[in-house]
Order: C-alpha cells, then sequence, then structure tokens
C-alpha cells in the first residue's frame, strides 16, 4: 500500500499520467519481495532468537506462501515483459538485479565459511531496504521524466530516509519487546536460549531513535522552504509529517505492542493522502 500511494504520489506531484499496468506491477513485485525477504529471513535460520513473529508467521505458513508466491509472479512477469513501456521495463530489470544482489549479500551463505552470511551482521539491513523501496517507488516516474530528476532524487533520498527510520524503528521496538521476554524468562527462573546480538549502525541509530527522527523531519522541511515557490514541495512536507508522526510513535512507544507500533509505523508513511485533493 505505501509503494503503491508513493508511486502514485511522485507521478501527481510531477504531473505525469502512468498507464494501468504501473500500479499493479508496482504492489505485485512488492508483496513478491517482501514475501521471498521474511521467508529467508527465517528459513534455516540458526539464530531463532533473532526472529520476530513475522518471521513465525511465515514459516509456519511457508508452503501456502510460496504457492501464493509462484501464483502472484506469472502475472508479474507478464505485466514487466509484455505490458511495460520498454524505458520503464529497463529501470525495473536493473532495480530487480540490484534487489537481487541485495538478497545475495543479506541472505547468500557461503559453504567456505560455514554457512554464515556473505556480509558481516553490523551491515544496515535496513538501510539497504529503505532505500531500495524509495527507489523502486519513484522508477515509473523516473523513466517518464526528461527534466526536474535533480528533484526527483532529492525527494527519493528524503522518501528513503523516513523508510530507513520506518525499518529502525520496527526493529527496536520488536528487539524490545523481545529483550523483554528474556527478562521475563530469567525472573521467571528458567534460562534463556540465547542473547540478543547488536545489529551494529541499526543498533545506534535505535538508541538514538528521537535524534533520527528529527533529523528526517528536518531533511524534508529543509527541501520543503527550499521548494515552497513550486508545485513538489508536498513531497517533502509529507516525509516531514511522516517524522512528525514517528515522533509521537516514539515518546509513545512504551504504550503499545511490538505489533502496533509495526501498523502505525507503515501507516506514517501514507501521509501522501493529505494531499489527494491538493495535487490534482
Amino acid at each position: 500500500t505505501v509503494a503503491v500511494v508513493w508511486c502514485w504520489f511522485f507521478g501527481a506531484v510531477f504531473g505525469l499520467n502512468f498507464p494501468w499496468v504501473t500500479l499493479p506491477t508496482l504492489a505485485l513485485g512488492t508483496w513478491c519481495v517482501y514475501v521471498a525477504d521474511r521467508l529467508l529471513d527465517g528459513w534455516r535460520s540458526n539464530d531463532t532468537v533473532a526472529l520476530r513473529d513475522r518471521h513465525w508467521f511465515y514459516l509456519r505458513h511457508r508452503k501456502p506462501f510460496l504457492i501464493a508466491w509462484a501464483v502472484a509472479a506469472v502475472p508479474l512477469a507478464y505485466l514487466i515483459f509484455f505490458r511495460t513501456l520498454p524505458p520503464v521495463r529497463t529501470d525495473d530489470i536493473v532495480l530487480c538485479l540490484i534487489g537481487v544482489a541485495y538478497f545475495l549479500l543479506i541472505h547468500g551463505r557461503s559453504l567456505q565459511h560455514g554457512g554464515t552470511r556473505l556480509f558481516p551482521n553490523w551491515f544496515p539491513k535496513e538501510l539497504a531496504v529503505g532505500f531500495l523501496f524509495a527507489i523502486a517507488t519513484a522508477v515509473p516516474a523516473w523513466a517518464r521524466l526528461n527534466a526536474d530528476r535533480n528533484l526527483l532524487i532529492a525527494a527519493v533520498l528524503t522518501f528513503g530516509s523516513a523508510c530507513w527510520l520506518n525499518c529502525v524503528a520496527i526493529q527496536t521496538w520488536e528487539d524490545t519487546e523481545a529483550a523483554h521476554e528474556v527478562m521475563h524468562t530469567i525472573l521467571s527462573g528458567r534460562h534463556p536460549d540465547a542473547k540478543m546480538r547488536p545489529r551494529g549502525l541499526t543498533e545506534f541509530l535505535g538508541r538514538h531513535l528521537t535524534a533520527f527522527a528529527i533529523l528526517v523531519g528536518a531533511l524534508g522541511i529543509g527541501f520543503t522552504v527550499v521548494t515552497t515557490s513550486s508545485h513538489l514541495y508536498p513531497l517533502f512536507t509529507s516525509v516531514a509529517i511522516s517524522a512528525a508522526l514517528f515522533l509521537g510513535l516514539i515518546w509513545n512507544s512504551h504504550r503499545f505492542s511490538a505489533l502496533t507500533l509495526r501498523i502505525a509505523a507503515d501507516a506514517a508513511l501514507l501521509t501522501p493522502l493529505i494531499f489527494l485533493l491538493r495535487v490534482h
């Protein structure tokens, strides 16, 4: 939903008309990537403590999800190869190759290292996910723009920062809830299976979520001020509003479960809907 809303928003703000295949293609592609990522996160994982409810859910229902993934991949392939314009198809293929590289780096296993990841544990997966997601939503607009591409790049970087914040916040809230469960296990006299492991840059940003959200908001406000005289300011204002919503979630995170916070964090990225009438 977030991918479709932002893809539409990029097109509407830049005055572009997308064919009907654009949004269904992005929706199917995003869902397929998401499902594959969830399944690979937990499939044959040796670190079960790092798995969260979302991973266990997909693992418990992996057969239906694999079938659904295969079914969804058929119309997705048809739309990309037979109904998408050549420039957009080229950009989609490039993005797909980047996505394949991501899966190899994050999920690939090296036989020489006894099944360890090809990339070190400190690598901020959340950064890669956030910016790849933002780039994917902007591909249709990028392929059709002849001017203002620099501003589109700025918008993608700003939106990507908000997506990165989203991923870091969700991971932090889930880790915090898991840590409380481990502490409860210790206090109840049982021995926990393992300890939570640090996550490098993600762990650092998780300890400074308020500052991270303020920085993202400042980035959105800064670009809003610069583009106030143009029709492009809603792109950056939306990010600034999302950052403000994240601040509210961060300050009240102790009141809600990780699942509730996860849903709210995704909903906080739907701020383009505020400009639904304005951009038309």
